[in-house]
């Protein structure tokens, strides 16, 4: 849900609500760390995103906010894929 709302600690929710001075993306320094950025664009994360693309291929369907955020069989993946991109572990 936090997703699809864009409520979530990402660095452009962050910076709207004062908690970060900047919106830009840890991973690759490059881009608004949005919902889009962090699930299909970052480079940062292209290697662990593969997962994703791969079980949504197997379904024939493409990788999109709507295919992840939107049909149930991809919650798995999606959660794997948060997990692995270790940006919420207490770490960061």
């Amino acid at each position: 849900m936090q997703l699809l709302i864009e409520h979530i600690l990402l660095n452009k929710y962050l910076k709207r609500i004062n908690k970060v001075d900047k919106e830009r993306c840890p991973a690759c320094r490059a881009s608004s760390e949005t919902v889009r950025h962090f699930l299909l664009e970052c480079p940062g994360y292209a290697h662990k995103r593969w997962i994703l693309e791969k079980h949504l291929n197997k379904r024939q369907k493409s990788l999109t906010l709507e295919n992840l955020l939107g049909d149930m069989e991809a919650v798995v993946p999606l959660i794997k894929f948060i997990i692995t991109s270790l940006r919420f572990s207490q770490d960061t």
